[in-house]
C-alpha cells in the first residue's frame, strides 16, 4: 500500500523546505559569482591574466544556473 496522505504531506513539505535552502544557496552563489567577477574585471584591466582554476569555477556556476 501507499503512503497515507499524512506521511505524504510531511515528505512535500520536506520537500519544499529542500527547494527553499537550495534557492537561497542559488542566490548566495550568484551574489559570490558577481563578486569574483567584479574582481577578476579589476585586475584584469589592470594587466593580470585570468587563472584556469578561477575560469573553471566560473564554468561550474555557469552550469549550475542551467
Amino acid at each position: 500500500m501507499g503512503n497515507s496522505v499524512s506521511q505524504q504531506k510531511d515528505d512535500m513539505r520536506r520537500d519544499e523546505a529542500a527547494l527553499e535552502s537550495l534557492m537561497k544557496s542559488m542566490q548566495e552563489l550568484k551574489e559570490r559569482r558577481d563578486d569574483v567577477a567584479r574582481r577578476v574585471f579589476i585586475e584584469e584591466d589592470e594587466g593580470s591574466k585570468r587563472l584556469a582554476q578561477v575560469q573553471e569555477w566560473f564554468s561550474k556556476v555557469e552550469s549550475l544556473e542551467s
